[in-house]
């Protein structure tokens, strides 16, 4: 029996070799993350709302408004990670508010432990997310399934 793939298939294999071919270093992706938490340009579902790819913006977990200071400060689902995280800037005398966490040099590396701990959030999983619901948003007014480059 012949391998017959779909052209929706073959579209979804496209995205995945892209996300794969995304060699960035670790300082590069870490320097990415805490850019895309100080703009807002995240792959969180507010974010995602705003430019029509999440129907509420909501967070799955307990359905606030999933922004920065939801993720970081405020959604129960990470109690635990953000009590490492309030542990070790209490350490450093920085406060724990969303202004300290993000500008502050000495606080960086424990607000990026903290979206690994989260496992919510990597460059490639927000690359993947927006690729992924745009590919789906797209894919009934895109008649040859070809992927828009530049994306």
């Amino acid at each position: 029996m012949a391998n017959i793939q779909t052209p929706k298939a073959a579209h979804d294999k496209q995205i995945f070799q892209i996300i794969e071919s995304d060699n960035c270093g670790p300082r590069s992706c870490d320097s990415s993350i805490l850019f895309r938490l100080q703009t807002g340009h995240n792959g969180l579902n507010f974010q995602l709302h705003r430019i029509g790819l999440h129907p509420y913006g909501l967070c799955n977990e307990c359905r606030s408004p999933e922004m920065v200071k939801h993720f970081l400060l405020q959604c129960p689902k990470y109690t635990n990670e953000r009590g490492k995280l309030q542990h070790a800037t209490d350490k450093l005398h920085i406060d724990f508010n969303l202004q300290s966490l993000l500008r502050s040099h000495a606080a960086a590396a424990h607000v990026l432990a903290y979206v690994h701990d989260t496992k919510k959030h990597s460059v490639k999983a927000w690359r993947y997310k927006t690729l992924l619901l745009y590919s789906a948003k797209n894919h009934h007014s895109d008649n040859n399934n070809n992927f828009v480059a530049g994306m």
